[in-house]
């Protein structure tokens, strides 16, 4: 009994499972063309370089670091707690 992939998975499915491939794609493109623009603009490639290395670094900082943390970001422990500090000031 053989089944399609297409078969397994519904329209809603299909846009979960594309959306983030073009995300990737576009955002692929759209630095190719930043590095473009840059060197064209007068920058020097280790300049540009060090450009995108500073933006993947700061990219990277904001991912959740441990189970606890995407814990506290599912639940909405942060929100609460900011809130409840919020609510203490006023």
């Amino acid at each position: 009994m053989s089944m399609t992939l297409a078969g397994k998975f519904s329209r809603d499915g299909w846009l979960l499972f594309a959306t983030p491939i073009s995300r990737m794609i576009a955002n692929g493109l759209l630095s190719d063309l930043s590095v473009l623009y840059l060197v064209e603009a007068g920058l020097k490639e280790w300049e540009v370089g060090l450009l995108l290395s500073l933006k993947l670094a700061e990219q990277e900082s904001r991912l959740p670091r441990s189970d606890s943390e995407i814990g506290r970001l599912e639940t909405g422990e942060t929100a609460l707690a900011s809130g409840s500090w919020v609510a203490e000031m006023s």
